[in-house]
């Protein structure tokens, strides 16, 4: 199984439809997931991610 390193950029990308690279994003993850890809990351991502998402919701 391909393992790939999942970043803060794709994340929040993947998750905002107003991102520019939201697209090319959706692109990529329906291609990870036909190919079966294991998403792997770090806590510190993982909190960025939470961090940047939860700022997008304010105001």
């Amino acid at each position: 199984m391909i393992e790939v390193f999942l970043d803060t950029s794709f994340a929040i990308a993947l998750s905002s439809v107003s991102d520019k690279n939201h697209l090319k994003a959706v692109q990529i993850a329906n291609q990870l997931e036909k190919n079966q890809t294991r998403l792997v990351t770090t806590q510190a991502i993982l909190l960025e991610i939470g961090n940047a998402l939860s700022k997008k919701n304010i105001g």
